[in-house]
């Protein structure tokens, strides 16, 4: 059976296919309506290209492909046709690229007509396209597509090197959001069966020097071998000309778990040409394809948050929030940060005050007792463990450690820090994430209740760093493959680390058995520092909080969300890949509001989208103050 590929041609941008559960070549009945020309072809460029294209290596199991579009680079572009078709000819290809000139009007343009080449004439797919046009993902406009190069380019490539193969062309809007991303690619999944490839053309750093061309590809291949969509989608013009179109073939193929790509080739235009005077452009050309073989390394992501911290003006909003149910409700506060924390494989935030025993009797500082809902809210926001130690953890003393765990209980998220008995103080908090056994310890510097000291023998973990070292190593006894651990520390409102932070750090990403530190605590954002081949992350700011700058500093509203790849390599289970979304509380609502709305061009008046971009500034600053790991500062380049 030949397979049906989906070939996503962008000039500037990738692209994604498919084929439903139908029969190889079926297609629905209809006329074809007139042809397009191609005008784009140039017969001594595509014969050169063909001549200097290399003899074919399979692309075995490959579903999707990534090719460029630019003819400077077309013998890559016939390698990869001639690798597909060594692999088993495809029936059905979809082209997915850029729209240039935002012909059409719409965020997605198709077209059923055929297309005419020097080389035969390729058909639509009348069937995926009239689909895709049916499900309103997509409107059928043909004549903008014989003049956009990312479709039209590619045409009779196809026709050459993969004779009768059917396509559907999609050109994306240059405004495509994440939204339009995941909404293209679940139309595009009932086509994403066994016979079905994705590949798509794309250009990537553009008018770059040689240096930072390689620089920014370096970037793009991390994220293309993370399948980070989100990353992509931050990326601008430097990196690559269509984000939302790789982005769409990343989406299907985490769907497909399609998730191992190979590399094939690397190269730029100075590299093509002998030339780097001026700007240049970069190309990518390779394949995700499924494991197969020796089992695949394993994978899992991390996102966490700093304090979560209920303050009176929070609780009041909470309160009209729920009134009509007669309680709190929380949850409006994170519906702009659910998605991104519920996409991770771990999400971990810090529940720095404690619950109210009896859930009716309420303080809001410097005493802490808060509504149960915080937990409703923290597990259905995405959360999937909390720490619980802080110097607030005693504030209401036994009762209050027991109301906050038990809440977190009937909610389904773990906790680890505090402790209803020495029984439970020795059970270690295990999490699977991606197939992987995570530790997830939490201490605190301090408790504001001094007097508790004795039931905060084991009510709660205080910072020691022979006790931290230790927990690990029972940790890894218990099971734990890698260890977290959450450290409640600092000085309030300093953005910079002390040297007690500093030196704990060092002493405890010493251990073999820690992997990552996450602090929090100071109520601003503090810096994330590698130390050898771990992180630390002093300081994450509040990431729900009623302080603003009317009480404290300006940064207490900032807050940020940290992503964490953790990858299995030779030397085992380590941070591969880290990034950041900055994020700020919006005054009044206290909804948790992430840059991105920014950069997806969320409606919001232009003071609130001055002070949402100054806080990410903020953040970023704050996070790179000690030499910003690679990914940082990426989201927040084009705004700071």
């Amino acid at each position: 059976m030949k397979r049906a590929v989906a070939f996503a041609f962008i000039a500037s941008g990738w692209g994604i296919v498919g084929g439903p559960s139908v029969p190889v070549g079926a297609d629905v009945r209809g006329p074809i309506p007139r042809t397009h020309p191609a005008p784009f072809y140039e017969a001594r460029s595509f014969a050169e290209a063909r001549s200097l294209a290399g003899p074919p290596e399979p692309a075995f199991g490959a579903r999707a492909v990534i090719v460029p579009h630019h003819w400077l680079a077309g013998r890559i572009i016939v390698d990869g046709l001639r690798d597909l078709a060594a692999a088993g000819r495809p029936a059905r290809i979809v082209l997915i690229g850029p729209n240039h000139i935002g012909a059409g009007g719409a965020p997605v343009i198709t077209s059923e007509e055929a297309w005419a080449t020097p080389h035969g004439e390729v058909r639509p797919s009348l069937d995926a396209v009239r689909d895709l046009v049916r499900k309103g993902v997509a409107v059928a406009s043909g004549a903008p597509l014989t003049y956009e190069h990312s479709i039209a380019g590619l045409i009779p490539a196809i026709a050459a090197e993969l004779p009768g193969s059917r396509i559907v062309p999609l050109a994306l809007s240059a405004g495509m959001k994440m939204r339009h991303v995941r909404r293209l690619a679940a139309a595009l999944a009932p086509w994403l069966d066994e016979d079905t490839v994705l590949v798509a053309s794309v250009d990537f750093s553009h008018y770059l020097g040689p240096d930072e061309t390689r620089a920014r590809d370096r970037q793009t291949l991390v994220a293309l071998r993370e399948l980070d969509s989100e990353r992509i989608m931050s990326f601008g013009n430097e990196h690559l000309d269509s984000p939302a179109s790789i982005a769409v073939v990343i989406e299907a193929m985490r769907a497909m778990r399609a998730m191992h790509f190979e590399l094939r080739e690397n190269t730029n235009a100075a590299e093509i040409t002998g030339r780097s005077e001026g700007g240049i452009t970069s190309y990518i050309y390779g394949f995700y394809r499924e494991y197969r073989g020796a089992a695949p390394r394993r994978r899992f992501t991390i996102a966490a948050t700093g304090d979560i911290l209920i303050h009176s003006q929070v609780a009041r909003r909470a309160r009209a929030n729920g009134a009509s149910a007669g309680g709190h409700d929380f949850a409006p506060m994170f519906a702009g940060v659910k998605e991104v924390l519920s996409s991770a494989d771990l999400s971990i935030c810090h529940m720095e005050t404690p619950i109210a025993s009896g859930g009716t009797s309420f303080s809001y500082g410097p005493v802490f007792a808060v509504p149960g809902e915080i937990a409703t809210a923290l597990a259905g926001a995405g959360y999937d463990s909390c720490s619980t130690a802080s110097n607030h953890s005693l504030d209401g003393g036994m009762d209050g450690v027991i109301a906050t765990l038990d809440a977190l209980d009937s909610a389904g998220v773990a906790h680890t820090g505090t402790a209803r008995s020495g029984a439970e103080k020795s059970r270690t908090t295990l999490i699977t994430a991606g197939g992987v056994t995570v530790a997830h310890l939490s201490y605190t510097q301090a408790l504001n209740e001094p007097g508790m000291r004795g039931a905060g023998r084991w009510a709660v973990n205080l910072i020691d760093p022979a006790a931290i070292i230790g927990d690990a190593r029972s940790a890894r006894a218990a099971g734990a493959e890698f260890v977290v651990v959450s450290l409640h520390w600092g000085a309030e409102y300093r953005a910079s680390p002390t040297e007690f932070q500093r030196r704990l750090a060092q002493i405890s990403l010493g251990s073999p058995d820690i992997d990552l530190i996450i602090g929090h605590h100071a109520h601003v954002v503090q810096a994330v520092e590698a130390i050898g081949s771990k992180y630390v992350a002093y300081g994450m700011g509040n990431f729900l909080s009623g302080q603003s700058g009317k009480c404290c500093p300006l940064a207490t509203q900032d807050g940020v969300i940290l992503r964490f790849v953790v990858e299995e390599g030779p030397g085992g289970l380590r941070v591969s890949n880290l990034s950041h979304t900055p994020t700020w509380v919006e005054p009044d609502t206290f909804r948790i509001l992430p840059f991105t709305e920014v950069l997806d061009g969320s409606s919001m008046t232009a003071t609130m989208r001055a002070a949402l971009t100054a806080s990410a500034c903020r953040t970023t600053r704050s996070i790179g103050s000690l030499g910003a790991p690679e990914g940082i500062g990426v989201t927040t380049k084009r705004a700071c």
